[in-house]
């Protein structure tokens, strides 16, 4: 056998976390050292399948080793478990209880309760029995909890790492089944997708065919369609019609769609409800939603409609007054449009002001903010993103904050809901395209008898999540509604906005003064224009970002930020961010998800400003800059992984932000994310200069698709049943 050969061989490997090298990042990607009984060290490397752990913890990991031309060997993780004693013995419950930590439970009283309750001590305590409840007491339900991870793995785990299934989702399993989850993997094998998030009805499958169920059982087809909706959500859409979910349903099981639609005659899936929504000509058409999306968005549709009918703030005449004295102090005049919005955001108890780049909608919030002041109101301005509320602040001089901090996140909730309202006068969102139906139903729950006034682009790409809130809400003709029209921007000769027009109507721009396309046709022709192009206008000290469709190739943010980040002459000693990804003093950086509790949102950008320490006690200091201004924040340890290399960036993640110079890579092989709303919103973050860098096939593609109207909601319909 060669050395090749022997490399890809999977092993089993045990021993104990050092510390934690990189990672776990945004995308599950993580690194550890492990001391090996021997006392070597060896690194491992997974996704997906090393997060969860703790320094101290002993493992088992199965893998083979590879060999990176700059880590050297490492072992490629496929699945890992702690290696414990057993807990379903008496002496290894005993053990357990006596090291677990629970307040009130020593040695002897952890040997107490093993014996008294015997062999099945462990399922007793899971299952809730009575003596179970009765000799533990008050300690029971936290006695229970903390079990069940345990119980989980010791019994089952091996059985559920057979059928594919990884540490994070085993969790999920115990902590739902407990001590049920042997009968669940034998009897009802579905539950595994109709019970639990982040499973594919693919592992399910295999599990149902082990455990003997018919291949057209209704059970079967039932999970499939499940996954069908879930899928749906992730794509954006809020419901399907039910012809859709039979073909996708029969696709995805083999089963003929006859007997899928006879199967759905019994009504919707697990988890879901049947809806209805008119089709073009108006005729009614039947499906399916997940019940959990109906129900917010059918709640979203009611606290707007309950919003439009509350009374007026003040008359239009005493509006009128106001913004016409405010454009006198500022000495600026409001065009025919902004004036009627200015007006309307002062009257109206729910309003929407909709608009491109450069159509005036910073200036009308502007005058807007003003005239509440006046009026004694409190105020209170946010959005989705943390760079965008930051221009809500800059522009207006008023306090401004994501809409999670202003709703109060902490640990995956929010504080603020019907029963604990936001108690400001008026509420302004900004970037409200960005608002999914989540978000946005956490909003109408708690804004309580403010004002509200939702800004925003409706041609913009739609939200990450699923849901298009503020499109649908431009189109219901119940909420008032204004859309600026006239190109500020053009009138000094700004070809940006115009180009982002010409997108919008599916033309390929003209290119002229600010809007500059150069033509290459391979890919790594591509990356090194927008290298050179980065670099010469960063030269002249403007803020200059890449913008691209897609990671992959070598016009993806991989690529070009490992181009484009800080090299030193000691590079090994970079920092390891997410994706083990590494940085250097002066790199830009990205976080990659909501941290409330110190104050940081997902999409702050920052530099790292220093890194001190090695091995555990590492620390990257970034200046970061939020909503209240350049922070230095620290990060260390599994923090890290919360941040991305910020030099190129998805046009996702760029919502909200604008920048002096904007770089876009277009290329054929980010084909599937060609589309016009996306090479829309890509034009409109540049403020003096944008360049398109690419390939014009790419470009013809990207503004051939339109893609405004592709997701399946249900808000605009059930905002015109009033």
């Amino acid at each position: 056998m060669n050395q090749t050969a022997k490399k890809s061989e999977t092993k089993t490997y045990s021993g104990k976390v050092e510390r934690y090298i990189s990672g776990p990042g945004a995308d599950g990607f993580a690194i550890i050292a492990l001391t090996m009984p021997n006392g070597s060290r060896i690194t491992v490397k997974g996704r997906n399948v090393l997060t969860g752990f703790g320094v101290g913890d002993k493992l088992v990991i199965k893998g083979c080793e590879t060999s990176h031309p700059r880590y050297g060997n490492q072992v490629q993780a496929f699945d890992v478990r702690v290696l414990e004693d057993p807990v379903d013995t008496p002496d290894g419950l005993a053990k357990w209880l006596a090291e677990a930590g629970i307040p009130g439970i020593g040695k002897a009283r952890a040997q107490a309760i093993s014996t008294q309750l015997g062999n099945e001590a462990v399922e007793k305590i899971i299952r809730g029995d009575t003596s179970a409840r009765t000799l533990l007491g008050g300690m029971y339900d936290k006695v229970c909890e903390a079990l069940k991870v345990k119980y989980g793995e010791s019994k089952f785990g091996p059985r559920l790492t057979e059928l594919g299934l990884g540490r994070q989702t085993r969790l999920k399993v115990y902590e739902r089944f407990g001590a049920d989850t042997g009968k669940m993997i034998d009897k009802e094998p579905y539950k595994l997708i109709t019970e639990i998030e982040g499973i594919s009805f693919t592992t399910a499958d295999k599990v149902a065919r082990n455990a003997g169920l018919a291949h057209t059982c209704e059970k079967r087809i039932m999970a499939a369609a499940c996954h069908v909706l879930r899928e749906s959500e992730n794509e954006g859409h809020t419901w399907l019609p039910i012809e859709d979910i039979i073909k996708q349903t029969a696709k995805l099981t083999d089963i003929e769609p006859m007997i899928v639609a006879h199967a759905f005659d019994a009504g919707p899936c697990p988890n879901a409800v049947k809806v209805t929504c008119p089709d073009e000509d108006g005729k009614n058409i039947t499906g399916w939603a997940t019940s959990r999306l109906a129900m917010r968005e059918e709640e979203i549709a009611r606290v707007l409609i309950a919003k439009t009918k509350a009374p007026k703030r003040i008359s239009e005449e005493r509006a009128k007054a106001l913004v016409e004295k405010h454009e006198a102090l500022v000495g600026i005049k409001l065009n025919a449009e902004q004036h009627k919005a200015a007006i309307m955001a002062l009257v109206e108890p729910v309003c929407v002001i909709t608009g491109g780049p450069g159509r005036g909608k910073t200036t009308v919030l502007d005058i807007i903010a003003r005239c509440w002041k006046e009026l004694s109101y409190s105020i209170d301005l946010g959005s989705p993103t943390g760079k965008a509320a930051q221009r809500m602040r800059e522009s207006t001089g008023i306090h401004a904050q994501t809409v999670h901090r202003m709703l109060g996140a902490s640990e995956g909730k929010f504080q603020k809901n019907e029963n604990n309202p936001l108690t400001s006068d008026v509420i302004a969102i900004d970037e409200s395209s960005m608002l999914d139906v989540y978000l946005g139903n956490s909003f109408g729950r708690a804004w309580g008898k403010a004002q509200i006034l939702f800004i925003g682009d409706a041609d913009q790409i739609a939200s990450v999540g699923p849901g298009r809130v503020f499109r649908d809400m431009v189109m219901a003709d119940i909420i008032p509604t204004v859309r600026l029209i006239e190109n500020r921007r053009q009138a000094e000769g700004s070809s940006i906005p115009v180009g982002a027009e010409a997108v919008c109507r599916g033309e390929v721009p003209k290119w002229e003064n600010d809007l500059i396309f150069i033509e290459c046709k391979e890919n790594d022709q591509i990356a090194n224009e927008v290298e050179r192009i980065f670099k010469k206008e960063g030269a002249e000290g403007k803020k200059v970002q890449i913008l691209t469709p897609g990671h992959a190739s070598e016009a993806g943010t991989i690529d070009l930020n490992e181009r484009l980040r800080v090299k030193t002459a000691n590079d090994e000693n970079a920092a390891r961010i997410a994706g083990g990804a590494p940085a250097n003093i002066g790199d830009e950086v990205i976080q990659l998800e909501n941290c409330d509790e110190r104050g940081i949102a997902n999409g702050d950008v920052g530099t790292i400003k220093n890194i001190i320490g090695t091995g555990s006690n590492r620390q990257i200091i970034v200046a970061m800059q939020t909503p209240d201004g350049v922070k230095d924040m620290v990060y260390k340890g599994a923090q890290m992984s919360e941040l991305g290399l910020a030099w190129a960036l998805t046009v996702h993640k760029a919502q909200g932000s604008e920048y002096d110079v904007v770089i876009i890579p277009m290329t054929t092989s980010h084909w599937k994310l060609l589309r016009r709303t996306l090479f829309n919103t890509a034009i409109t973050r540049a403020k003096t200069r944008c360049y398109v860098i690419g390939q014009k096939r790419a470009i013809k593609q990207a503004v051939s698709f339109d893609d405004s109207n592709l997701r399946l909601s249900r808000l605009h319909n059930l905002l015109a049943q009033v």
